[in-house]
């Protein structure tokens, strides 16, 4: 985290990717705290990773392990977060796992005790549940553990881009909870529709829902008379 300005009481957890990106990425950083750029390096063989260390579930991983590589938490920081780590500290069968990150231990005898990865799991979820909210991709929400925050802590969803986003992935990220939800976009931009009148040889269409596709939730939404606020003037250039 560049600057390292620490959020008080409040605890944005950003973008969360895929379990095993920040399982490397805690693996990564406890060996080499000052390898913040993992993720860029990983070859043209590995898969891209948009992770990034601000905010991340991993960076929070570090912080209540009180590992060096980042600032400790200190007496603003969320209550919830302070009690986590109490709780951590005094728990015998995380120990080893506190000794690895504060290089008490290096990673292969970290790996060869009991529960090795599942309590780096365990932890990670724990730190997630005490996430003010989490910022991710509507894909996403059907990753573990995040089906899990979502359907026992959310408390509401907030949609940016609202404009450009399919209804379906929408009704995935909103369907079967009716949490409050607030949409946020131009309702003019269009979303992305990869094919529209485009046929096969037999002149059948291979997207025959290319028009109600081209309806964004923001719009539809809209359309059946929610309240909507008008931005009047807009402070960016």
């Amino acid at each position: 985290m560049n600057g390292y300005s620490f959020p008080f009481a409040m605890f944005p957890l950003r973008r969360t990717l895929g379990q095993s990106d920040e399982l490397n990425a805690v693996t990564k950083l406890v060996k080499n705290p000052e390898d913040l750029d993992w993720a860029a390096r990983r070859g043209e063989f590995v898969g891209q990773s948009h992770w990034k260390m601000h905010l991340s579930l991993a960076y929070w991983f570090l912080i209540v392990m009180r590992s060096d590589a980042v600032p400790a938490l200190h007496e603003d920081s969320k209550p919830g977060l302070v009690k986590l780590q109490a709780d951590i500290d005094a728990r015998p069968d995380l120990l080893h796992l506190r000794q690895w990150v504060t290089g008490q231990m290096n990673s292969a005898q970290y790996a060869a005790t009991p529960g090795a990865l599942p309590n780096i799991n365990h932890v990670l979820y724990r730190i997630m549940c005490q996430a003010d909210f989490l910022c991710v991709h509507p894909a996403d929400t059907e990753i573990s553990p995040i089906p899990q925050w979502k359907s026992t802590i959310a408390r509401g969803l907030v949609v940016d881009e609202a404009g450009s986003m399919s209804r379906a992935d929408f009704y995935a990220l909103w369907g079967n909870c009716l949490l409050p939800c607030f949409l946020f976009g131009d309702p003019d931009q269009k979303p992305v529709v990869l094919t529209t009148d485009e046929t096969d040889a037999n002149g059948n269409l291979y997207n025959r829902f290319a028009a109600d596709g081209a309806v964004s939730p923001l719009k539809y939404l809209m359309a059946t008379g929610i309240p909507v606020f008008r931005l009047q003037d807009s402070t960016r250039r």
